[in-house]
């Protein structure tokens, strides 16, 4: 009898503690690239509610990429644009440890999640797009953009 009532109880906590590692989360959308290729022509635009949007938020930028991506970095420009203001920054993010081997979580598909970066109060879209020269970035699969309330 005692056993019949653990489990409930154990999905009960364990449905818990998954939603509270959600907390401060304001907005986390991915944008597929179409056939696993990115063009450097291709940008992936993210547009949050008027929620997301506001002091104190930060944001994060979110990586899938198949084992066999060639690269150790994904270089990217980000834009936050506002009504009146944009900011633009470039950032590299880190995919190996060692220059060789990819060091994602995850088995086939690799995940990685690069920040926090301060989010811009009057943003209204984040767009994003790689700095890899010319060429066909193959092997990633999705882009995200993950908004989060700052901790005080």
């Amino acid at each position: 009898m005692a056993r019949v009532r653990t489990i409930p109880t154990l999905i009960l906590i364990l449905t818990l503690a998954l939603n509270s590692c959600r907390e401060g989360v304001r907005y986390h959308r991915f944008c597929s690239l179409p056939q696993g290729e990115w063009s450097h022509r291709d940008t992936l635009s993210f547009v949050p509610d008027s929620n997301s949007i506001g002091d104190n938020k930060r944001f994060w930028i979110e990586v899938r990429l198949d084992c066999d991506f060639p690269y150790a970095t994904l270089p990217l420009t980000v834009e936050q644009r506002g009504e009146r203001i944009g900011q633009r920054d470039s950032l590299t993010i880190p995919l190996s440890g060692d220059g060789r081997r990819l060091n994602g979580n995850g088995l086939r598909l690799l995940q990685y999640r690069h920040g926090p970066f301060k989010l811009q109060p009057s943003t209204k879209e984040v767009r994003i797009w790689h700095n890899a020269g010319y060429v066909r970035l193959i092997g990633i699969r999705d882009l995200g953009l993950e908004i989060r309330r700052s901790q005080p």
